[in-house]
């Protein structure tokens, strides 16, 4: 899947490939979302917390591996035990956040706040997770490492 919304080229491989999307913060796409426990259809404007989209396959699926062993865990409990990876994983989500943030045209902005969006933009991390010690994707977080060497 390659999101159709992308800004521009966020970083690229050696051979000069892109690696990382940027992606806007709002779609009108029509998908199935999760929300409390079920699956609904949404049409027209909607969130779109993930700003980074890694699109290199072979990260892809190297990271893929890395998740199926149990890599979110494993990082999950070294942010539990380690203070000094917490604080860093928690000012990775808040800069995470702040740039979606800053992305938003004003009048975009503006609907965001009208339609009732603002958690899901303003208050949420990578790739929109509410806990900021919480790891929810390792792609979502080498994205957002090789966009900005923040993560």
């Amino acid at each position: 899947y390659l999101p159709w919304k992308a800004r521009g080229i966020a970083a690229r491989g050696e051979g000069g490939g892109p690696t990382v999307l940027e992606l806007y913060p709002l779609t009108t796409q029509t998908c199935r979302m999760k929300g409390r426990g079920r699956y609904r259809t949404t049409h027209g404007l909607q969130p779109w917390p993930t700003i980074f989209w890694l699109t290199c396959p072979a990260l892809r699926a190297h990271v893929s591996t890395i998740e199926a062993a149990g890599g979110i865990t494993a990082i999950q409990r070294a942010v539990a035990a380690d203070g000094a990876l917490a604080s860093s994983l928690r000012q990775a989500q808040a800069d995470y956040c702040a740039l979606r943030k800053s992305w938003l045209l004003d009048e975009d902005a503006a609907l965001v706040r009208a339609r009732g969006f603002d958690d899901a933009i303003f208050c949420t991390g990578v790739g929109g997770t509410r806990d900021p010690l919480q790891v929810k994707c390792l792609h979502m977080h080498l994205a957002h490492f090789l966009a900005t060497g923040a993560n």
